[in-house]
């Protein structure tokens, strides 16, 4: 696994595998955060993701949580983080839950019409 930087992951994250899928923050100028002040933003290439995914693949026997990181991964075109999903869910069919840092504005530009959005019931 490569990883650049400091590492940052919320507590209930602490099981979960870390797939660096980007590296700091889109925004990165809140008052309040300076998590990723050291690295500049950048999408990490796929290849290089896809080789993380598949290292985790053959030395883990069961991975039932991922944590995308770092800052803000839903800045992701939609098609690139498709395939980073498809690779996942191929490689640990196990896996209930995937998790990632968001800002609400790129919330906002992705769509819930595909496979990827499940409702919750209540």
């Amino acid at each position: 696994m490569q990883y650049q930087g400091k590492i940052y992951r919320p507590w209930p994250e602490a099981n979960s595998l870390l797939i660096q899928t980007t590296l700091g923050c889109t925004h990165n100028k809140c008052t309040f955060c300076d998590m990723f002040r050291e690295k500049r933003f950048r999408i990490r290439d796929i290849e290089d993701i896809f080789k993380d995914i598949d290292e985790a693949g053959s030395t883990m026997h069961r991975v039932e949580s991922i944590f995308l990181i770092d800052g803000n991964v839903l800045a992701l075109k939609t098609p690139f983080l498709v395939k980073i999903l498809e690779k996942i869910t191929a490689t640990f069919p196990e896996c209930a839950k995937i998790s990632l840092y968001a800002g609400l504005n790129d919330l906002r530009r992705k769509g819930i019409s595909n496979k990827w959005f499940i409702p919750q019931r209540l």
